[in-house]
C-alpha cells in the first residue's frame, strides 16, 4: 500500500519566504569547512623523477643565477646552467605562471589554494605565501610585475560572462586594489611591461596582433601585425627587443623584432604550438618566457625541456634539469553499474497529477499513459495497444481523461476516455503534434500547445519547431479550433509552456520565454485572442500555473516549484524573482516539475520522476509525497540462438578466435569457442555468419543526440537513435541533456517502445553559467541538493560543465561520491583545469587535452590515476576529425546513412566543409597525444560527441588510429575501454560467457583495416538481431522496421 509521507523541514528548506542573504552566509560557511588541499577521497602519492614537463611557463631571476618554472603545479627553481631541479611549492593546490619580482626577493604565481583562480605573492623560497587577489567568480592568469614592484599585472575573465574573453587589470601589491587598464574588448592577453614602465604590452586577439597601452593616459598603439598571429609578447631588459611566437607553415617559431628599427627575423628555434584555436586556454597562448638579464638570450620551454636560445649566434641549447615530482591524488572515482535483466522500474514520470476526489494519480512514462490507485499503491497503463500516449489531463469533475495519441504512421491527436473504462474519442481533426492539454473549469473546452513537430522530423535546425500555437477547442463541437496566441520556442533544453484556463473560464494564461537566458513573461488573453495582457515576468521559469482563485501562481524555476502571490497590479507584469526578499515561497528542494492546483486550488502539487508532493496553501505545512512504482518488462531476447562461423575478436582473455562460434540464451552470452566446439548449443537457432567478423557492440561514452531536446513528445522510431543501432553502436551515454527528454528515450528503449542502443545520461549538466536549466552552485549543500535531483529521475553520472573555482569541482565529485554515482568533467579546453581533474580523480576526462605532445609529467597522471580518456577528437579547436572526413568527401554516398539520416541533416553538415592543409588538423596532433596516452599505461575510451549520429563512432575510431593506435587497441578503446569509463566492464565490453550479447557482425575484418569498422552487416543489443542495412529485426521475431514518421507524412 502506498501511503502519503511527510517531508521534515531540513529537507525541504522550509515552505517560508526566501531570506536575503542566505546564499552568501552558506558560501561563507562552506568555504571555512571545505580547503582544496584537504584528501576528500581515498589518495596515493605520485612520485616520479622528471627531464621534461608539459607546458611550463619560465622566468630568469633578476641576477642570472636561478630559473624559475612549473612542473603539475608545483613551482620549482633551477640553476641556470641546469641540474637538480628544488620544488618550492607542494600540496594539492595548483601553482603556475610565476615569475620572479624585479628585485628577485619575491615570487609571483597563480593558485588554487583559496578554492579558485587568484594572484599569489611569496619569498623567492616560495614561503610566506598570501593572496594578492580576492576572485569569487574569474580566473586570473599570465601576472607580471610592474617594473618597480608596486603592482602585478594580470589577466582576468568574469567566469559569469558568456564568452572566454579577458581584461588586463593591475592589482596593488600593498592592498590588492583592482584597475583595469584594457577591457574585454580587444581580448588582451599575454602581457608585459616596457622596462621603463611606461608602457605594457599585449597580444590583442580582437587583432591577432600585439598592441601596447600606455599607462599614464590608457592610450593604445598598434606593434605588430600580420599572418600566423603574433603570440605571449617578451621584451628585452635593454629595451630593443620584442620577442613572441608566430605561426610559420605547421610550427610556432619565435619572431624576433628591433624595436628601434622595427625591423624582423624569424629565429630557428620553435615554440610549443600555441592556443590561438582555443579561446577557452586557461594558460594563455604560449607558456610564459623572456630574455635573460643581460638581453641577449631566451629562456623558454618547448619540447618538454627548458631552452636557452642566444640572440647573437642563434645557438639554441636545452638546459637539462632533474626534478623529484611529488603530488598527493585522490584516487580515481568509479562505480560499477550492473545491467539487470528484471522489469524496469521507470523514474521520469511526466504530467503527474490527481483526481479531483485525490484517490488516482494520472501520468505519462515511456511514451504511455498511467493510472496510480493511491491507496492500493498499484500502477498500470491506460491504454493497452499500438502508439503512444502523452499529456494527460483528468476533467475537472472526474469523468473524463484527455490526452495526446501517436502513431509515427498517423501523427497525433487529441483524445478522451471516460476515466472508468477505455472507449478513446478522437477529438482533433487534423493531424498533428499537440501537446500540454488543460481543461476548462466547466469541463467543456480543452486548451494545447500546437506544433508543426519539426524536431520529430529530424530537421538540422528545428526551425519549424519555433511555430507553435496556443489553441482550444469545444469538446462537444472539436472540429473548429480557436487559436488564442502565436508563440515561439524556448529553445534548448527547456520544458515548453503549459497554458491553462482562468477560474472563471473566460481567459486562458500562457506564458513566452524566447531564449533560455531570457525572462518568461506570463500573459493572459481572452478565448478569441484579444486583450492581450502581461501579468507577471520570471526569471526563468518553466511552469506557471495560476490558481483557481486567481490568488496565487505557482511556478517552476530551475528546476524548484514556488508559490507567489498573483499580482494585483494591472498596469504591466510585476517582477517575481524567488531571489528576492519578498512572499515568493520555495516549495521544493530537491526538484519539481508539472505544477498543479489539487483539492480545489487549495492545495499545489509537483512532480519529480517517481515521486508525487502535495502541500496545502493555507497552512504551509511540510509537503506529503507519494512513491509511485511502476515497472515494465524490458525489451531483450528470448531463446537461445547461435551466430556460427565468425572470426571472433573477443577484446577477453580468449583474444582472437579465427573461426568460432557465440551462443546467446534470452540477453546474454553463454558460450563462446572455437567452431563446432559448444555443446549446449543443441536446438538453438542457428545463423551462420561464416566469412564475417564479431566484435563487442560499439561503447560510446560521449554522445549527444541533439534532436528533440525541447520536444515534449517522441516518435517511435526515432532516426537518430536507431541509426546509432545501424552502425554497430549498442551502449551511449549523453554526458549532457535535458532530463525529461534524455530518460523518457532511454525508457522507451529500454522498454521496446521504440529502437536504438542502450543509453545513459547525466541528464543536465552542474553548469557554470546561470540559465533555465542550470544555476551554478555556491555551497557543498547546493551541489548536493542537484545530484539528488539528477539522481531520482534516472542519473548514473553526474556532469561537471566547467565550473571555474576548484573547490566547486571537488564539492561536485564528493557529492557523487556520497550518492554513489559516477562524476564526469568536460575538458573545457582548459590545461591547467584538465589536470586538476586528474589529480582530484575525476571518473573520466572527456575531452582531449588541448596541447600535444604531452609529456612524461602529464602522460605519467594518467597512467597512475588510472583515469580514461575520452579524447573525442571529432570536435576541438584547430579543425575537428568530423570537418576532416567531411572534407574528404563521400558522406553523401554511405547508403546507410542517407537511408536512416534526413536529407536535409546530410546536406547541412555536408556542404559546410573546412578547408585546411594537409599537417595543420590539430585533431591529428591530439590523436597522437590519446596514443601517448595508451603506451604510457593510461586508458583510453571512446567518445564521438554525437558529430555524426552513428557514422561518428567510426569517424572517431579512424581518427584514434590514426593518431598511432593499431586496430586492436582501436577497438579495445570502442568497446571494453568504453565499458570500463562507464563501470560497465562486468556486463558489456567483450565477448564473455554471462555477459550481455551486444554485437556487431561486420562484413570485413576490421583488424586489416580499421576502416571496415564501417561494415556492420548485423547488430545484436541484448539479444535481438537486426539486419543493420534496414533495420529489420531478425530474432527473436522477424518484424520489419516500421519506418519513420518522416517519411510517412505528406
Amino acid at each position: 500500500m502506498t501511503r502519503w509521507r511527510r517531508i521534515l523541514p531540513a529537507a525541504l528548506a522550509g515552505i517560508a519566504c526566501a531570506i536575503p542573504g542566505f546564499a552568501s552566509t552558506a558560501l561563507t560557511q562552506d568555504k571555512t569547512a571545505w580547503s582544496v588541499e584537504a584528501s576528500h577521497g581515498a589518495s596515493f602519492t605520485y612520485r616520479v623523477t622528471l627531464d621534461e614537463a608539459t607546458w611550463s611557463s619560465v622566468d630568469s631571476s633578476p641576477d642570472g643565477r636561478m630559473l624559475l618554472f612549473d612542473i603539475l603545479g608545483d613551482l620549482y627553481t633551477l640553476p641556470v646552467a641546469g641540474g637538480d631541479a628544488v620544488r618550492i611549492t607542494s600540496g594539492a593546490a595548483y601553482d603556475v605562471q610565476p615569475r620572479f619580482s624585479p628585485d628577485g626577493r619575491h615570487i609571483l604565481f597563480v593558485s588554487d589554494r583559496a578554492g579558485g583562480s587568484d594572484v599569489w605573492i611569496a619569498d623567492a623560497d616560495g614561503r610566506s605565501a598570501r593572496r594578492l587577489s580576492h576572485e569569487k567568480n574569474a580566473t586570473v592568469m599570465s601576472p607580471v610585475w610592474s617594473r618597480d614592484g608596486s603592482s602585478v599585472f594580470a589577466l582576468r575573465r568574469d567566469d559569469l560572462m558568456a564568452d572566454d574573453r579577458y581584461e588586463l587589470v593591475r592589482f596593488a601589491v600593498a592592498d590588492g586594489s583592482m584597475t583595469r587598464i584594457v577591457d574585454r574588448q580587444r581580448n588582451p592577453l599575454g602581457p608585459v611591461p616596457s622596462p621603463d614602465g611606461k608602457w605594457l604590452y599585449f597580444t590583442t586577439m580582437a587583432e591577432r596582433g600585439i598592441d601596447r597601452v600606455e599607462l599614464a593616459s590608457g592610450r593604445i598603439q598598434p606593434v605588430v601585425r600580420g599572418d600566423g598571429g603574433a603570440s605571449r609578447p617578451a621584451l628585452s631588459p635593454d629595451g630593443r627587443w620584442l620577442a613572441f611566437g608566430r605561426r610559420a607553415g605547421n610550427a610556432v617559431r619565435p619572431v624576433l623584432r628591433d624595436l628601434r628599427t622595427g625591423a624582423e627575423r624569424v629565429l630557428n628555434a620553435e615554440f610549443d604550438w600555441d592556443q590561438q584555436d582555443n579561446p577557452e586556454s586557461d594558460v594563455d597562448l604560449l607558456p610564459g618566457f623572456g630574455f635573460t638579464p643581460d638581453s641577449a638570450a631566451l629562456i623558454y620551454a618547448a619540447g618538454g625541456k627548458v631552452r636557452r636560445l642566444d640572440m647573437i649566434s642563434g645557438t639554441l641549447a636545452a638546459i637539462p634539469f632533474r626534478a623529484q615530482v611529488e603530488q598527493q591524488v585522490q584516487r580515481r572515482w568509479t562505480v560499477e553499474n550492473r545491467l539487470s535483466s528484471d522489469p524496469l522500474r521507470l523514474r521520469m514520470l511526466r504530467w503527474t497529477h490527481e483526481a479531483p476526489d485525490g484517490r488516482t494519480l494520472f501520468f505519462a512514462a515511456a511514451g504511455k499513459i498511467y493510472r496510480h490507485d493511491v491507496r492500493s499503491g498499484q500502477a498500470r497503463r491506460i491504454v493497452d495497444g499500438p502508439g503512444l500516449e502523452y499529456s494527460p489531463a483528468v476533467s475537472p469533475d472526474g469523468r473524463w481523461l484527455a490526452y495526446v495519441g501517436w502513431t509515427d504512421a498517423g501523427a497525433g491527436h487529441i483524445y478522451r476516455t471516460p476515466v472508468d473504462r477505455l472507449a478513446p474519442e478522437r477529438l482533433t481533426n487534423s493531424a498533428g503534434h499537440y501537446e500540454h492539454l488543460a481543461w476548462s473549469p466547466d469541463g467543456t473546452k480543452l486548451v494545447y500547445v500546437k506544433s508543426s513537430g519539426g524536431e520529430l522530423r529530424g530537421e538540422a535546425n528545428l526551425t519549424e519547431s519555433l511555430a507553435k500555437t496556443v489553441e482550444w477547442i469545444d469538446v462537444a463541437r472539436p472540429a473548429a479550433a480557436q487559436i488564442v496566441a502565436r508563440v515561439g520556442s524556448r529553445g534548448d533544453r527547456r520544458q515548453e509552456m503549459r497554458p491553462s484556463f482562468s477560474g472563471d473560464g473566460t481567459r486562458i494564461y500562457f506564458t513566452e520565454s524566447p531564449k533560455r537566458r531570457q525572462a518568461t513573461t506570463l500573459f493572459s488573453a481572452a478565448l478569441d485572442g484579444s486583450e492581450r495582457r502581461a501579468i507577471a515576468r520570471f526569471r526563468f521559469a518553466d511552469d506557471v500555473m495560476p490558481s483557481p482563485d486567481g490568488k496565487w501562481i505557482a511556478f517552476t524555476e530551475q528546476f524548484d516549484a514556488y508559490l507567489a502571490p498573483f499580482p494585483a497590479s494591472v498596469g504591466g507584469p510585476v517582477e517575481i524573482d524567488p531571489r528576492k526578499a519578498g512572499s515568493v515561497r520555495r516549495l521544493s528542494s530537491n526538484g519539481g516539475y508539472f505544477v498543479n492546483w489539487a483539492d480545489g486550488g487549495r492545495s499545489v502539487s509537483w512532480g519529480w520522476g517517481p515521486r508525487y508532493h502535495k502541500v496545502a496553501v493555507a497552512t504551509g505545512k511540510p509537503a506529503t509525497a507519494i512513491d509511485i512504482a511502476v515497472r515494465e518488462p524490458r525489451a531483450i531476447g528470448a531463446g537461445r540462438v547461435l551466430l556460427s562461423g565468425a572470426r571472433i575478436v573477443t577484446m577477453g582473455p580468449a583474444g582472437m578466435i579465427e573461426r568460432g562460434d557465440v551462443l546467446v540464451e534470452n540477453d546474454r552470452i553463454v558460450q563462446v569457442g572455437a567452431a563446432g566446439s559448444l555443446r549446449g548449443a543443441t536446438g538453438a537457432r542457428v545463423i551462420d555468419v561464416s566469412g564475417k567478423t564479431i566484435i563487442p557492440g560499439f561503447v560510446d561514452v560521449h554522445n549527444h543526440y541533439r534532436q528533440g531536446r525541447n520536444a515534449e513528445l517522441f516518435p517511435e522510431m526515432d532516426w537518430g537513435y536507431v541509426i546509432q543501432l545501424a552502425y554497430g553502436v549498442t551502449t551511449v551515454r549523453d554526458p549532457s541533456a535535458r532530463s525529461q527528454s534524455i530518460f523518457t528515450q532511454a525508457e522507451m528503449i529500454e522498454t521496446g517502445r521504440s529502437w536504438g542502443p542502450r543509453v545513459f545520461s547525466t541528464g543536465e549538466p552542474l553548469y557554470w553559467d546561470e540559465t533555465a536549466f542550470s544555476k551554478p552552485p555556491q555551497t557543498l549543500e547546493e551541489v548536493r541538493q542537484g545530484v539528488r535531483r539528477l539522481k531520482a529521475i534516472g542519473a548514473a553520472a553526474i556532469k561537471l560543465y566547467t565550473l571555474p573555482r576548484r573547490e566547486q569541482r571537488q564539492w561536485v565529485l564528493q557529492a557523487a561520491r556520497e550518492e554513489g554515482l559516477l562524476a564526469i568533467p568536460e575538458g573545457a579546453q582548459k590545461i591547467a583545469f584538465d589536470l586538476t581533474l586528474l589529480t582530484d580523480g575525476y571518473s573520466t576526462l572527456e575531452h582531449a587535452i588541448k596541447t600535444a605532445p604531452l609529456r612524461a609529467d602529464v602522460l605519467g597522471l594518467f597512467k597512475a590515476t588510472g583515469i580514461p580518456l575520452v579524447p573525442t577528437l571529432t570536435v576541438g579547436p584547430g579543425g575537428g576529425a568530423e570537418d576532416f572526413f567531411y572534407a574528404r568527401g563521400g558522406v553523401a554516398q554511405d547508403e546507410k546513412l542517407l537511408r536512416f539520416t534526413p536529407l536535409n541533416e546530410v546536406a547541412a553538415r555536408d556542404r559546410l566543409r573546412a578547408a585546411r592543409s594537409e599537417g595543420s588538423w590539430y585533431f591529428q596532433h591530439l590523436a597522437r597525444s590519446s596514443a601517448d596516452v595508451l603506451r604510457a599505461g593510461g586508458k583510453l575510451a571512446l567518445g564521438a560527441h554525437g558529430n555524426l549520429e552513428g557514422l561518428g563512432v567510426h569517424w572517431e575510431m579512424w581518427a584514434m588510429a590514426d593518431g598511432g593506435l593499431t586496430p586492436m587497441e582501436t577497438l579495445y578503446a570502442a568497446t571494453m575501454g568504453s565499458a570500463d569509463a562507464m563501470g560497465l566492464s562486468r556486463d558489456v565490453g567483450s565477448i564473455e560467457s554471462g555477459k550481455r550479447a551486444d554485437l556487431a557482425i561486420l562484413d570485413a575484418n576490421p583488424l586489416d583495416d580499421i576502416r571496415n569498422s564501417n561494415s556492420v552487416g548485423l547488430v545484436m543489443k541484448g539479444g535481438l538481431l537486426w539486419n543493420a542495412a534496414t533495420m529489420d529485426q531478425i530474432w527473436p521475431q522477424a518484424r520489419p522496421f516500421p519506418g519513420f514518421y518522416w517519411r510517412k507524412q505528406p
